[in-house]
Order: C-alpha cells, then sequence, then structure tokens
C-alpha cells in the first residue's frame, strides 16, 4: 500500500451521507465525471511531459509537484509503466488536487463540494477490492465511489469511472479478512503466499511471505492491511487450510542466503541491516506499531532492504 501507514477504509454511509449525495453529488455527477476525466488527461500529460497546455500555470505547478513527490516513492520501471500499478497515487493525487485547489475555485465545477463537506459530507481515499479480481484505490465523495485510476489494471478501460457505493451491483468492496486478501493477492499478482517462517522476530508485523511464481523472488508482505487485520482478528489465519507448509527446498534456498547476511552484518537475527529498528520495534505492541508512523517508516525500510538483499544474494 503505496506511501500510507493507515488503512484506507470505507467510512459509513449513515442517512446523512445518503441525505448530502443526492443534494450535492448524484445531481452533478456527470459533471464530476468529466472533470475527473480532464484532471487525468492533465496528469497524464505533466506525468509525461512535465506540463498540460490545458490549465493555468498555477495548477501546472501544483500537479507537477506532487507528481514528482509520487515518482520519489516509484522505481522507475513502475514510472515508465504508468498507469498500470498507480491506482494510489493517482487517487491521492485526485484528492489532493480537490481538496487543496479545487474546492476553493468559485470558478471550478468542484466548488460546489465545499459546502457538501461544511456540512459533514465525507471526501477521502480509500482502498479494497473490485469484483474479487484486484486491489484498488478510489475516492470515496459521500455514497459515491469515483475511481480516478479504473485503467490502471487495464489501460483499455476507461480512466474513470463513478459509482455509488450502496447499489446492489457495486464492485468496490473493503478486503475484511487475511482470508479475502490472500486469495485475491495470488491471482492479482501471481504469486504464492505462505505464513512466514523464516523470520520468527518479524512474524507478529509481517506474518505472510510472498514467492513470486514468475521469477521466484521471495518477500515479506508490508500490507498496512495486513497488519491492521491481524491486529483486529487475531492470528488464526495461520491454521486455515488456505496455506500450505514452506517447501523445503524454498525454507533452505532462502536460509542459506539469511545465513549469508548474519555472517555479512555480523547480526544474530539479521534484523539490523541499516538501523535499530528492530530493537523499537519490539518496545512497542503491535498496535502501537500500526499508530506509531516514524516507528513504522523504519520498520519498513528495514524489511525492504531485507527484501532486496535475500534476492539479491
Amino acid at each position: 500500500m503505496y506511501g500510507t501507514f493507515q488503512r484506507l477504509q470505507l467510512s459509513e454511509i449513515d442517512e446523512q451521507q445518503v441525505s448530502l449525495s443526492e443534494r450535492y453529488i448524484s445531481p452533478n455527477i456527470q459533471i464530476f465525471e468529466k472533470a475527473f476525466c480532464d484532471f487525468r488527461k492533465e496528469v497524464d500529460e505533466i506525468w509525461k511531459a512535465g506540463f498540460s497546455s490545458t490549465i493555468s500555470a498555477q495548477k501546472n505547478s501544483f500537479l507537477k509537484e506532487k507528481i514528482e513527490q509520487s515518482k520519489k516513492k516509484l522505481f522507475s520501471s513502475e514510472i515508465a509503466a504508468y498507469p498500470v500499478g498507480i491506482c494510489y497515487p493517482l487517487s491521492e493525487i485526485a484528492f489532493q488536487f480537490l481538496m487543496e485547489l479545487e474546492v476553493h475555485d468559485p470558478k471550478s465545477v468542484f466548488y460546489s463540494l465545499r459546502e457538501f463537506l461544511e456540512k459533514g459530507g465525507i471526501i477521502k481515499v480509500i482502498w479494497g477490492e473490485v469484483r474479487h479480481e484486484f486491489f484498488q484505490t478510489s475516492l470515496q465523495i459521500g455514497e459515491w465511489c469515483v475511481d480516478v485510476a479504473n485503467d490502471t489494471v487495464d489501460v483499455k478501460k476507461p480512466k474513470v469511472v463513478c459509482f455509488k457505493l450502496t447499489a446492489s451491483d457495486c464492485p468496490f468492496h473493503e478486503v475484511l479478512s487475511i482470508e479475502q486478501y490472500v486469495q485475491i493477492k495470488r491471482s492479482y499478482h501471481d504469486c504464492t503466499i505462505y505464513v512466514n517462517t523464516i523470520f520468527p522476530h518479524l512474524f507478529p508485523y509481517f506474518p505472510l511471505l510472498v514467492l513470486q511464481n514468475k521469477d521466484g523472488k521471495i518477500s515479506l508482505d508490508t500490507s498496512i492491511c495486513v497488519l491492521d487485520l491481524t491486529l483486529s482478528k487475531g492470528y488464526d489465519f495461520v491454521f486455515s487450510s488456505l496455506f500450505q507448509p514452506l517447501p523445503k527446498e524454498v525454507f533452505e534456498r532462502i536460509s542459506i542466503k539469511v545465513d549469508r547476511l548474519r555472517a555479512k552484518y555480523q547480526y544474530a537475527e539479521l534484523l539490523e541491516c541499516r538501523n535499530c529498528a528492530l530493537e523499537e520495534l519490539a518496545k512497542l505492541s503491535v498496535a502501537q506499531v500500526l499508530t506509531d508512523k516514524a516507528t513504522m517508516t523504519k520498520v519498513k525500510a528495514t524489511v525492504k532492504y531485507i527484501n532486496f538483499m535475500v534476492n539479491a544474494l
């Protein structure tokens, strides 16, 4: 979950959100959808060329800054593959553009959302799964879902789609269990998922091990969704028939690499490659880790480095 330390959960759609949506959103949804399509064209141009000829210098500067910030968190291959896999950055940029510029601009079609917000309307970034096929980041605006990154899995699809989250045929669903997460991730990312038995000290925080079927690379799953679900629901999922034991040959292959790293860095548990993240981690409960951004940043940086080194050796 790119760039975030908090689950982007769907907010409750109560009578207030339905009422406000019926007044401010539903009558204007086609206008909003067109405006979001224009936004995507502008972002596409700036992402590739650094400038859009259809918007003001102020908005060009704003979007360019946000895009450059996003690119710093991506690999060059991910930047080149745009828009594939860029659902979170696009949704986050759309949210910032909307909240920091558009709702304050009397000339913008989104200006009416200012009153919607003042009366308690919800506008936020949400993350979940679509049709039980893939993960996706979108915007929740009242009872509406606005997906400004609908083409990030299949570039042939429309860039923007809008639908009611309260509709019976709504394709967007929250991820409510580890089993649901694993089933989607297996097919969407073409991988095999095991319980993490290689790094026992990291198991409470990163309980899943991911083996890429294509190239055999293996890594700890660092999704905040997994951490949050284990925190709220416990670790009973490890006994599920959903998981097979880690194959002996895979365990041995990775263990050899881990032993090399232990020898290289002279650490007993290979969990101190760059900083004292494990020591800080040990002082906190899982709940505290989830809410302590500074600690989580260091821990995820260390795990990212471990994942890199295990596959590089």
